[in-house]
């Protein structure tokens, strides 16, 4: 085997079972990213049995997650989901762990012990924790998120399983995520789901950051290869050994050469200090509680020898901190992935507990980045754990947090603060918030004082239930005026004597220091992403006031509707109809119609496109004679070219439905939807199409209106462009499918048109007609004088020289000759005006 071309191997000759081991064990490293990627369909399709999984592909993926090449671990991390899922569905998850040489003895006394076990392939709950915890401790993002992302979804998985199960009702998504379908659980029952779950919150999501503690020693985390345990920083590289034969016995894991060197935690905001000497884990000797260390580099992936000094790794006191290190990393990816758990919503209350505790051990660990990771999860567990565990311990671990002498965690925990204020009682809230904003206003870093800025909207939001609202000074520092608590506030300095000693060179020592970061004299109130940060917070500023209090916000959003940045023009744009609503009409008429005309008129494609799509929100929160107003302004920008972007105008016609109940501007509407049906582009057709059954539907028993409307209509059949005539036929067709179909079929100009269009000269014009009758004769099978109708265009069109057409007339020729149950293809009207079908099979006759 080990001089076996790959290139030229001929797999198709092999089971399953087989390709999946010698794929995996090819020398190329592309052979062993394709396995991966093709074992769920492997496994889920080609028939591998349970039990053959368990013993010849479980010790490859161990084998992967430790693989030389990082190509192969992002394979496997994108995979790891539907791989995991599908071992423990379709084998039973027992508690024993059982080695190869005992299995069979163990086996048969779990026959015995359990008779529904005989012939179910067991596996130990704990056969995948340390895959998980190896691939969730690297340092490359794309290794460590996708693994993060696969523990959230298999908790998720279970949780839905057992709202399933239990009648419960379904955890509903949210806006950006789409509904969890029903995943097959197969032997994954009540009790295996219990004990899987238990295993990941433990000993992977916990497990992770206690690997330096004697309980973990013979745990299953114990077998987590990290990189200073696999000799990464060792120059010796060890090959890929080859094979003989078909030998099936798992390979022995290969050692890597190289490793990356990429953040670690991949949720946290902020980059690692630019500072930080470059080294594969951040070197942490044994230091005073307190201490902090340098975090881990964000920088390229790089070999042993591009690193700098490079320590004796067989020296005891490197094995010490070697040890060191990997737990801290240890414990940061523990807090990401326990504030990644906790946003999913999959928390029983027993897991919230537990998290806490974790949180407020780890929280006070004297490695500055693992605390400032702890400070993300602090945030995630305040907004679901009760409130007796966020006042006795969330709220004293974020105390010492926001006060911590190194910037890069004061600078998270701002990040946490609205989740905190949300659960305290008033009075508290309004002394935290101050003692935390007020500091950090004129904190020493630029960073956390821009940070300030960043979350001073979402603080304020958690007063809104508040009769009086937020504290004076977190407003006055939102509208920008000066004095008060920010000049009379304490700045925090760091502790020199915290940062820790590194045993690298003295230059890059003394030249680092993770309390410190470049100061700049620019405070908070000129700080120059100012504006634009104002801007995207004002809506829940002003949401917070409410309407009574818009004068005190009014000057600082008239100051910023005249700013010559892009961005906030942009996102004023944006919010022009949630800030309409919530000032109400009065207030929107005189502060927001001048932005408004700006936004839909302005040079930018992006500004304009955001005027539109928030014009069905702003134009109804304004008052009638401003509505009209708003949609003439609209109507010059489509009629005028202004809004020369066809995204611009699809978003007109999307929104030209909910303004139908707005009096006064009907002839602007009725004007609008015909410039769209009229339009060069498809997108923009279609979308006036879906808007004419509920222009129909409004203006029905408005005879002015709908004689305009349906003139308009019939305009389009006559035209000299054939693609107003197809527009012409699927806007019937549009309302044929709505329930207002009897408005089309009743009208005896419509079948005199039709008529005229089935001797079309353009092929498409009569395929559309061919297919209108189609529908007609679907959902009018037994209406005699309407059938009658249809087959006699039907007659004609079998005669037209398009086979398409030829196919569709027959259709409705069979139909009502044998009027039969429909078919799944007949089920489904056409509602698009740009979709093409093959012609449809002939009914049964």
């Amino acid at each position: 085997m080990s001089d076996l071309d790959f290139t030229e191997f001929d797999a198709d000759g092999l089971s399953a079972l087989e390709k999946i081991y010698l794929f995996s064990r090819s020398h190329a490293g592309f052979h062993r990213v394709f396995i991966v990627h093709a074992l769920p369909r492997y496994l889920d399709v080609d028939h591998v049995t349970p039990a053959e999984a368990v013993e010849y592909v479980l010790p490859l993926l161990n084998g992967l997650a430790l693989d030389e090449d990082e190509a192969v671990k992002e394979a496997l991390a994108a995979e790891l989901l539907p791989i995991v899922w599908w071992f423990i569905t379709h084998c039973r998850l027992v508690e024993e762990d059982f080695s190869t040489p005992q299995q069979d003895t163990i086996l048969e006394q779990l026959a015995e012990q359990s008779p529904e076990l005989a012939g179910v392939t067991p596996i130990p709950v704990q056969a995948f924790t340390p895959i998980l915890g190896t691939l969730l401790l690297s340092q490359n993002t794309l290794v460590g998120g996708p693994a993060r992302h696969a523990v959230v979804q298999l908790l998720k998985r279970i949780r839905h399983a057992e709202e399933r199960e239990d009648g419960h009702p379904v955890t509903l998504p949210t806006d950006n995520e789409r509904p969890e379908p029903d995943y097959a659980v197969g032997l994954l029952g009540p009790p295996e789901r219990h004990l899987f779950e238990h295993e990941i919150v433990h000993s992977v999501v916990i497990g992770m950051g206690r690997l330096d503690m004697p309980d973990v020693d013979d745990g299953p985390l114990s077998n987590i290869s990290t990189p200073r345990s696999q000799g990464g920083h060792h120059e010796t590289h060890i090959e890929h050994h080859p094979h003989s034969g078909h030998d099936m016995r798992p390979a022995t894991p290969p050692i890597p050469a190289d490793a990356p060197d990429s953040t670690t935690a991949g949720s946290t905001p902020l980059a690692a200090p630019s500072s930080t000497p470059d080294s594969y884990f951040p070197v942490m000797p044994v230091a005073p509680h307190g201490t902090p260390a340098p975090s881990p580099s964000a920088s390229p992936r790089r070999k042993p020898s591009d690193l700098p000094e490079q320590r004796d790794a067989t020296s005891p006191m490197a094995d010490e901190d070697d040890i060191s290190e990997e737990a801290a990393v240890g414990r940061l990816s523990s807090m990401s992935l326990m504030a990644a758990v906790t946003a999913s919503g999959t928390l029983k209350e027993e897991t919230k507990t537990a998290f806490v505790t974790e949180v407020e051990r780890v929280g006070r660990d004297p490695v500055y980045w693992v605390r400032r990771e702890a400070a993300f999860a602090v945030g995630a567990l305040a907004k679901v754990v009760p409130d007796e565990l966020v006042i006795s311990s969330l709220l004293p671990l974020f105390e010492s947090l926001y006060q911590d002498p190194i910037w890069h965690v004061r600078h998270s925990v701002l990040f946490a603060l609205p989740a905190i204020l949300s659960r305290l009682p008033p009075n508290r809230r309004r002394s935290l918030a101050l003692d935390v904003i007020l500091p950090l206003s004129s904190d020493e870093s630029p960073t956390v004082r821009s940070a300030v800025l960043e979350a001073l909207g979402e603080v304020m939001h958690t007063f809104i239930d508040l009769e009086d609202g937020p504290p004076r000074e977190l407003l006055d520092m939102f509208i920008g005026v000066r004095g008060g608590g920010a000049e009379a506030a304490t700045v925090i300095q760091p502790d020199a004597s915290s940062t820790i000693q590194s045993p690298i060179s003295a230059s890059s020592r003394t030249s680092y220091n993770p309390g410190a970061e470049p100061q700049t004299d620019v405070d908070i109130y000129d700080d120059p992403a100012r504006p634009l940060v104002c801007a995207f917070n004002f809506p829940a500023v002003a949401l917070t006031l409410g309407r009574s209090r818009w004068p005190e916000l009014r000057n600082l959003y008239l100051t910023l509707s005249q700013s010559s940045s892009f961005k906030v023009r942009l996102t004023l744009a944006a919010s022009l109809g949630e800030i309409a609503k919530i000032i109400g009409p009065t207030n929107a008429r005189e502060d927001l119609m001048d932005v408004w005309r700006a936004s839909i008129s302005a040079d930018d494609t992006e500004v304009r496109l955001k005027a539109t799509e928030c014009a069905a929100v702003f134009v109804r929160a304004l008052a009638p004679p401003e509505q009209v107003a708003a949609l003439g302004e609209i109507e010059v920008g489509v009629t005028s070219g202004k809004l020369r972007g066809w995204r611009e105008r699809e978003e007109v016609m999307k929104s030209l439905a909910s303004f139908l109940d707005i009096s006064g501007c009907e002839d602007i509407l009725r004007r609008l939807l015909m410039q769209g049906l009229g339009d060069r582009v498809s997108a923009i057709r279609e979308a006036a199409v879906s808007a004419t059954p509920a222009f129909v539907k409004a203006w029905r028993y408005m005879p002015r209106l709908i004689t305009g409307l349906r003139e308009g209509i019939r305009a389009l059949a006559h035209s000299d462009s054939y693609r107003e005539r197809t527009t012409f036929v699927t806007c019937e067709q549009a309302v044929l499918v709505s329930t207002e179909s009897d408005f089309v079929l009743f009208d005896e100009g419509f079948w005199d048109i039709l008529s005229h269009l089935s001797r079309d000269p353009i092929v498409d014009v009569r395929i559309r007609v061919a297919r209108l009758l189609v529908t007609i004769s679907t959902d009018h099978v037994n209406d005699a004088p309407i059938m009658a109708r249809a087959l006699t265009l039907a007659e004609r069109l079998e005669q037209d020289s398009s086979q398409d057409v030829r196919a569709f007339a027959r259709s409705i020729r069979s139909r009502s000759e044998s009027v039969a149950p429909r078919s799944p293809w007949e089920m489904e009207a056409p509602k698009s005006a740009i979709t093409f079908s093959r012609p449809p099979p002939l009914a049964p006759s």
